[in-house]
């Protein structure tokens, strides 16, 4: 019989690899390509299910991070990786990648410049409303499954200096898994937003 401590210990090797990639490769482009990262924690409401019965869980335990790569003036590729805990820090868990695009309707996605006359100035605006499409990724320990499929956010970014700022957003999820089993799921995101 497989124990908590020993379920924890097996995904915690993948988990940590990911998010060491994801890291390093955030360290790695920030010499090349002025992106942002997005950490965020929060809360979240999944419902799972399978042609015999369905479970809805919610409440705090929702983690992001992400690394966010310009592409053109209003929209840029963004690459993170996900987890939920059931218990807040603790419980069940689900865990995966997220690769998706993020459009900047009203502002552009970064600081632009304009020079004139030998004077140069940045301009970076405070308020960065956002919107976003995904592919999303997760594999479920408690059914020891992965399952796959789209979602989309909304959210916004507060400039707090040249550097830092507030992060808040939303996502959801429609994700499909084997036998047919489905699965969808909300998360309302806060925390902070980092210029690289």
């Amino acid at each position: 019989m497989t124990t908590r401590a020993q379920k924890l210990s097996r995904l915690k090797s993948p988990f940590l690899q990911v998010m060491g990639i994801v890291l390093g490769l955030s360290l790695v482009t920030m010499t090349h390509a002025k992106g942002k990262l997005h950490l965020g924690a929060g809360a979240f409401s999944l419902n799972a299910s399978t042609p015999s019965r369905s479970k809805t869980i919610s409440g705090p335990g929702s983690y992001s991070v992400s690394y966010l790569h310009p592409l053109f003036r209003k929209l840029m590729l963004e690459a993170g990786y996900s987890v939920i805990m059931s218990e807040g820090i603790s419980g069940d868990m689900g865990f995966g990648l997220d690769i998706g695009l993020t459009f900047y309707p009203l502002t552009e996605s970064q600081e632009f410049g304009i020079e004139e006359d030998n004077v140069k100035v940045k301009i970076d605006e405070i308020w960065r409303p956002f919107l976003s499409g995904y592919f999303h990724q997760r594999q479920f320990q408690s059914v020891s499954s992965s399952y796959a499929g789209f979602g989309f956010g909304a959210g916004i970014e507060r400039l707090f200096n040249e550097k830092y700022g507030l992060l808040v957003k939303a996502r959801y999820q429609i994700l499909a898994g084997p036998q047919s089993s489905s699965a969808s799921n909300i998360d309302f995101l806060i925390g902070l937003m980092v210029k690289l």
